[in-house]
This record gives structure tokens, C-alpha cells and sequence, in this order.
């Protein structure tokens, strides 16, 4: 018990200088570009992501040079390997999201629209937004899947380091628009499906492929992502159904459609993918 919550507690330090640099890093961007709230959204994701993957690039240089902590390198692997899981995860990314897209849209939960006049400008916008959508997916990664993982796994075990972590997860995203406890639990079950490839060979490249399709074939096809909308012209996910169907305003990530996918990809990672990987200690997933 001692050495977990000595763990926990380097990993809360660790989240709180992460944040600490970040919120330093406001301040030129707020000298250069005034602020956020100002700038649209798709600039707001980019100049996000890139002062959390910086934060994240400093703490860890930190632990690295002063504090000789080997743990800022765990879960990166080669080029070559960490390329090709990167891959794989990206894969299993856009099927597990096309999945829970289609059962929005049999059950009656919403239906895509399309507007024919808007395709012209769809490139323009989408692929601006995807590059946007990889940095975000990067830091988040690699915040929650890098050194607080590699820390509490010793400590608890794979299994029960990907839960604790989690739940921390879950809570950065509480309060979002449409927030519910449905959308809670299905964020969960989504960052324990980040872990599950986090362990795997290809570390967190897996995590972050997988994290990046996810969030952008649901952007792409004009759904919400965690409570915001970033409209883009010739398509868009209509809600028909109610919000345990749809996600509401939350997006697809709040629908029950969403709790079915991830428990499916969850059950076979365990039973078919990577056996190897079990842990001698904990839960394994």
C-alpha cells in the first residue's frame, strides 16, 4: 500500500508540473494571439496540443537529466516498430469508431446528412483539422499513457495502473458539454482501450494511432467530440434519438453504442491479441 501511494502521489506531482507548464505557456500565446476564446476553433486545438506536448517534452527532460528517471522512455519504441503499431492502432481506430458511428445510426439514434454544394471546401477543412486532431492526440497520450503509467505499473501491476489512470482520465473530461454519466463511463472504457495498446509492443505510437482515428472519423463525418462541435461543410451526424442513443451533445462518445464497442474491443484484446503480454501481477488488459 506504502508503495502505491507513493507512486500515486509522484504521478499527481508529475500531472500538476505538466499543468503548471502549460498554464506558463498561456502566457506568450495569449501575447501573440490574444485570446482563445477569440480564434477559432481549429487553431484553439492546434495551439492546445502544442503547449501540452512542450509541457510534457519539459517535465520529462526534467526527470531525465536531474532526477535520472529511465521511466520518461518507457513506451517508445524503435521508429521502425513504434511506425508500424502506429498503423495497427490507426486501423483498429477507424473500425471501432465506424462501429459505434453504425449503431447511432440502426438503432435510430441519428442519421448522417449530406449536402452536395459543401464538398468543395470539405478537403480544405478537413485536413487542416486532422493535423490539429494528431498533435491533441500526441499530448494526451503521452500525458497520461507515458510516465504515469510506467510509474504505477510496478506498483500495482498493468492491469490495475491502466484502471487508476483511467479514472484520471475521466476526470479531465468531466464537465464537458452534454456530460453524463454515460459519456463518464465510456471515456473510461475508452482510456482503458488506449492502455491495452499501450502495452503492447508498439507503446504509445499504438495508443496514439488509435486515439487520433477515433476522434477523426467522428470529426470527419461531422459528429460531436467530447462535448464540442467542429462543423464542417457536406456532412453532418443528425441526433434522431435520444441522448443514451445519439451521445447528445457530448457526440457519439456519450451513446450506449459507444459502451458496446469499447467493452467488445476490450474483450478481445484479452482473449485473442497479445496473450504474451499478461502481467504476473493485477489485471491484465
Amino acid at each position: 500500500m506504502k508503495r502505491l501511494l507513493f507512486a500515486f502521489l509522484q504521478v499527481l506531482a508529475y500531472f500538476l508540473a505538466v499543468f503548471f507548464v502549460i498554464a506558463l505557456a498561456v502566457i506568450p500565446t495569449k501575447i501573440i494571439f490574444g485570446d482563445l476564446e477569440a480564434i477559432e476553433d481549429k487553431l484553439q486545438i492546434l495551439l492546445l496540443g502544442l503547449q501540452a506536448v512542450l509541457a510534457v517534452a519539459v517535465v520529462n527532460g526534467f526527470l531525465l537529466r536531474v532526477r535520472k528517471s529511465p521511466l520518461v522512455r518507457d513506451g517508445w519504441p524503435r521508429f521502425h516498430l513504434g511506425a508500424r503499431w502506429f498503423g495497427i492502432g490507426l486501423i483498429i481506430g477507424v473500425l471501432l469508431s465506424a462501429m459505434v458511428l453504425t449503431t447511432i445510426v440502426l438503432s435510430g439514434g441519428g442519421r448522417l446528412a449530406f449536402d452536395s454544394e459543401g464538398w468543395p471546401g470539405y478537403i480544405g477543412s478537413a485536413l487542416p483539422l486532422l493535423g490539429f486532431l494528431l498533435i491533441a492526440a500526441l499530448a494526451e497520450e503521452w500525458i497520461y499513457r507515458g510516465y504515469p503509467i510506467a510509474k504505477l505499473s510496478p506498483a500495482v501491476g498493468r492491469g490495475w495502473s491502466n484502471i487508476i489512470v483511467g479514472l484520471l482520465f475521466m476526470a479531465s473530461h468531466w464537465g464537458s458539454a452534454g456530460w453524463t454519466v454515460l459519456a463518464a463511463a465510456n471515456i473510461f472504457l475508452f482510456s482503458l482501450v488506449n492502455g491495452a495498446l499501450r502495452y503492447t509492443p508498439g507503446g504509445i505510437p499504438a495508443a496514439w494511432g488509435f486515439h487520433f482515428a477515433w476522434n477523426g472519423l467522428y470529426v470527419m463525418l461531422g459528429a460531436g467530440l467530447s462535448g464540442t462541435l467542429y462543423e464542417l461543410p457536406a456532412v453532418r451526424l443528425i441526433d434522431t434519438g435520444p441522448a443514451w442513443l445519439s451521445g447528445g451533445a457530448y457526440g457519439p462518445e456519450g451513446a450506449i453504442g459507444s459502451t458496446a464497442v469499447t467493452l467488445a474491443g476490450l474483450f478481445l484484446r484479452r482473449k485473442y491479441l497479445w496473450r504474451r503480454e499478461k502481467t504476473a501481477r493485477g489485471v491484465d488488459f
